[in-house]
């Protein structure tokens, strides 16, 4: 067995010492964190007393600066004890800019957020939330919280949960790929130089990330403004073609005097009155839309377009069934996706 050192500890008394449960301690160990001092056995050794204040730093690094593991390790590995370079480590980490890694109990935050526990698992499946397990109990971060808020104001006027959680992934996803590609670039042309020092390397990632979250905000407007005009026109020119087809339709009906019942009927809908066929109401609503402002007028193609999705109805009334196959066809053919916009940039 040979003789262990009297100021040696086992892992036990090293739990103790350092107020972390064993499982934890053997957890940093499997990690290559900290390392047996002496080893009598395969399934016994001993630690140098640091080793407590070595897992003291360890939790520190953890739960007050969130690192990965794999960032603890290199400080632990190459000593970094300088200032000046902690405090690179933590403006690339973003650690000391807000506290958005820090903790707080699922449940607090589900209350704070005024969310259903289901809306936050659609959250979670949908990878714009993180949840972590601690002793049988789930946390989120408060940047996950700040964003359950996010979702709350979009529910409260109107903006479904599916909507948010499709906009949210599309942004998230095009984000994770535009900053890995922003990183790789600063640091091949900012930052991999020989007369790089420390401060002027957190200046140049400080400054990069102000004038970049600026840069997002500022030509997100733009885009926005100048989508806005094009969807007013489109939508705007839908309803003008969409009319028009009604218009040549009935005439065609009114002409033909096999289907002087179904004209009548396509006439009296066109003409707002009430009528049986769901397809017709919709579609006299929609040709209705023009002149009633953009929201009601949305309203409409929205109502229109449900109706459109419904099965072609069966009918006995003269040619009625064929007057709701042109309605359909020309749904089809003017909007398959009435008032999506096709932006060249």
């Amino acid at each position: 067995m040979g003789h262990v050192p009297l100021n040696l500890l086992k892992i036990s008394e090293v739990a103790k010492a350092s107020d972390t449960s064993l499982s934890t301690v053997k957890f940093y160990v499997r990690e290559n964190l900290i390392k047996p001092e002496h080893k009598t056995s395969r399934n016994m050794a001993y630690y140098a007393p640091e080793t407590v204040e070595k897992i003291r730093q360890i939790r520190t690094l953890q739960s007050e600066n969130f690192y990965p593991l794999s960032v603890i390790r290199q400080i632990l590995q190459n000593d970094v004890t300088d200032s000046t370079e902690v405090e690179l480590l933590h403006t690339i980490t973003k650690v000391n800019d807000h506290d958005h890694f820090q903790m707080i109990a699922l449940t607090d935050a589900v209350r704070e957020a005024q969310l259903s526990s289901g809306q936050v698992q659609l959250l979670g499946e949908a990878g714009l939330i993180k949840l972590k397990k601690n002793h049988r109990l789930l946390y989120c971060s408060k940047g996950d919280l700040r964003l359950m808020k996010l979702v709350k104001q979009r529910l409260d006027v109107g903006i479904s949960i599916e909507q948010t959680i499709k906009t949210f992934v599309m942004y998230d996803q095009s984000l994770a790929l535009s900053t890995k590609k922003d990183i790789n670039t600063l640091v091949a042309d900012a930052l991999f130089v020989p007369s790089l020092t420390t401060a002027s390397a957190m200046k140049i990632i400080t400054v990069s990330d102000e004038t970049l979250d600026q840069f997002i905000t500022t030509r997100r407007y733009a885009r926005n403004a100048e989508i806005g005009f094009q969807f007013i026109q489109k939508s705007n020119e839908f309803v003008a073609k969409m009319k028009e087809f009604g218009v040549a339709l009935l005439a065609l009906m009114e002409k033909n005097k096999q289907a002087t019942q179904a004209g009548q009927m396509l006439h009296d809908a066109l003409s707002g009155l009430e009528t049986e066929d769901e397809l017709l109401c919709a579609y006299s609503t929609m040709l209705r839309a023009t002149g009633r402002g953009i929201a009601q007028t949305l309203a409409d193609l929205n109502k229109a377009h449900r109706v459109f999705q419904l099965p072609i109805p069966i009918k006995t009334v003269d040619n009625l069934d064929a007057i709701c196959k042109a309605l359909r066809l020309a749904w089809g053919s003017f909007a398959p996706h009435p008032l999506e916009l096709d932006m060249e940039y």
